[in-house]
């Protein structure tokens, strides 16, 4: 191939569409628990790398090529910006704290975004019973962080 970055990129591309979905299913019932919301996004996440692995292995790949690892930056910044509006809606566990700034959310969602991937790709390489749990402390890792006074 002429362009091996070109064809990257766009293979990238349908994977993210497809992720996207994925998680905007996995969100899509707003009413439910901030917790179930938290461990189906988590685990809608996880599903997609064991389902695509050819995702989890161009994902890790384009961590060494500038203009890929440039859009796995977009893509958390792309995936941040859908879930800060959700943790800016968090309801507060106490009344007297502040409510979390658009900067702030916008912030914690990308540290999350990047945390849980991080732990999942960690869980990939690991056989069944591991990544089960691995898995299972990612979601618990996104409820802790996200229980964490602002």
């Amino acid at each position: 191939f002429p362009n091996k970055e070109a064809l990257l990129a766009a293979l990238l591309e349908r994977y993210r569409e497809r992720l996207k979905e994925a998680l905007l299913t996995a969100l899509a019932d707003a009413d439910d628990h901030e917790d179930a919301l938290v461990e189906r996004g988590v685990r809608a996440f996880a599903q997609f790398y064991q389902r695509e692995p050819g995702y989890a292995q161009l994902w890790l790949g384009s961590q060494l090529i500038t203009p890929l690892r440039e859009a796995g930056e977009r893509w958390g910044q792309e995936f941040a910006e859908l879930l800060a509006p959700m943790i800016r809606a968090r309801p507060r566990a106490e009344a007297t704290r502040r409510p979390i700034s658009p900067r702030r959310a916008q912030r914690v969602a990308r540290a999350l975004v990047h945390a849980v991937s991080a732990v999942v790709t960690l869980a990939l390489r690991e056989p069944a019973r591991e990544r089960a749990a691995l898995i299972d402390e990612a979601v618990a890792l996104a409820r802790a962080y996200l229980a964490l006074p602002r």
